[in-house]
Parts: C-alpha cells; sequence; structure tokens
C-alpha cells in the first residue's frame, strides 16, 4: 500500500513537472515576410522594347515629366514582335479589337507626391474592306476628350493584306496622369509618341510606303474632332 502511494505520488510530481515545463516553455517567433524588391527603371526606349524611337521617348518624357520609367517583367511587358505578331493573327482570323482593346503598352514614370505619372498606348487591328474613294487616303489622326488615336492602312505581304483589304491599325493614346499640362498643350507631343511606335510597327510588318506614314510626326494631317 505504501509502495503504491509512493508510485503515484511520483508519477503525480511527474506530471505536474511536465505541465509546468509545457507551460513556462516560449514559442518561436514568427518569421518577418520578405520585402518586396523595389521596381526596375529605365529610359523610355526601353518600355515596350522596339515600340519608341528617339522621338517618341523624348516626347514620352515631356508627357509624364520625368525621364525614368518603370520596367516591368516579362509576364506585363510588351515588345514590338508580340505587338507584330497579334496584329497578324488578327488579320488572319478576321477578329477585330475596339480602340481600348488589342495590346496595351503602359508607361509608368517614377512616383511623385504620392501618384504615379502614366500612359496607356493602345494598339488595335482589323480587315479593312476599302472603296474606291477610300484608296488613295492617308493616315488620320483624330482627337477626343481624353484621348487621341492613329489610323492608318497596312498592305503587307508578309500579313498578305493588300490595298483592297489591309490590315488597318489603330492606335490610341491616353495620359493618365494626374494635374497633367492639359490635352491641348501636349497634343503635339501625344502624336510624337503614336507616330514613333506605328512608324515601328509599320517597319516591323513590312507595310508598303510605311502605312504612309510620314518620317516626321509634324507632317500628318491635322487632328479632327472624334464623331
Amino acid at each position: 500500500m505504501i509502495a503504491a502511494y509512493r508510485r503515484f505520488h511520483m508519477l503525480g510530481c511527474g506530471f505536474a513537472v511536465l505541465v509546468l515545463a509545457t507551460g513556462c516553455s516560449t514559442s518561436e517567433p514568427s518569421a518577418k515576410p520578405e520585402p518586396k524588391p523595389e521596381p526596375a527603371y529605365g529610359s523610355a526606349v526601353q518600355i515596350c522594347q522596339g515600340l519608341f524611337g528617339p522621338e517618341g521617348a523624348a516626347a514620352l518624357e515631356r508627357v509624364l515629366d520625368s525621364t525614368e520609367f518603370r520596367l516591368r517583367d516579362e509576364t506585363y511587358d510588351l515588345d514590338l514582335q508580340a505587338v507584330g505578331k497579334g496584329l497578324q493573327g488578327r488579320y488572319e482570323t478576321g477578329q477585330g479589337f475596339g480602340d481600348l482593346e488589342g495590346e496595351m503598352c503602359r508607361a509608368s514614370g517614377r512616383p511623385k507626391a504620392g501618384s504615379v505619372p502614366y500612359a496607356e498606348l493602345w494598339i488595335a487591328g482589323d480587315k479593312k474592306h476599302v472603296g474606291a474613294g477610300e484608296k488613295d487616303r492617308g493616315p488620320a489622326v483624330i482627337h477626343g476628350a481624353n484621348r487621341m488615336h492613329l489610323r492608318y492602312n497596312c498592305a503587307s505581304p508578309r500579313v498578305g493584306s493588300t490595298d483592297d483589304l489591309p490590315l488597318q491599325i489603330r492606335l490610341t493614346f491616353r495620359d493618365k496622369r494626374d494635374g497633367r499640362k492639359g490635352a491641348d498643350v501636349l497634343r503635339p507631343d501625344y502624336v510624337a509618341v503614336m507616330h514613333s511606335a506605328a512608324l515601328a510597327i509599320a517597319k516591323d510588318l513590312g507595310c508598303q510606303n510605311s502605312g504612309g506614314l510620314p518620317d516626321r510626326s509634324e507632317d500628318l494631317p491635322a487632328s479632327v474632332p472624334e464623331a
């Protein structure tokens, strides 16, 4: 009886010590989340690689009041070859897109005063049935309330488009920057950005006569109001 009591007493003490030890143990501190890497920045020529030449890059700097632009990873970035393939594919399948659909290049400058200045360039294309009276028409520039368009036709052996059934390419530029200088002041720069990208696309696709685009944006026809 005494021996049994001693064994029970020893077991009880051991259990108490285990409980106390467990209750007093400290948990491991939770690991801190890894800090997000800082975004990479580069020049305007580097974004959406191949779309902007010197004239377009300089205009984009004036529009966004920035000389550094965010470089996006391959998932979100756009390059000239991807634009050309997309436009060619839409012509071959006959699947057209609206002005704010298709391929999009986003240009984001350095944040300023808690705001990120950015603009969007949309590139869409479709088959265009050209009537007899339209054959000699060249590029057209159109301005709206908060955006501008540049439209031109591309006859290209690579695409399979012709003068009678060209690939119509439409570029739409939207300035999303807060506190911008005003569309009327920046309109020549908007046109220069679109013209630079349009020339690059026309060269990549092999558009005959560069789609009727002049060498300089200043030589494009005057813009007309959006209908």
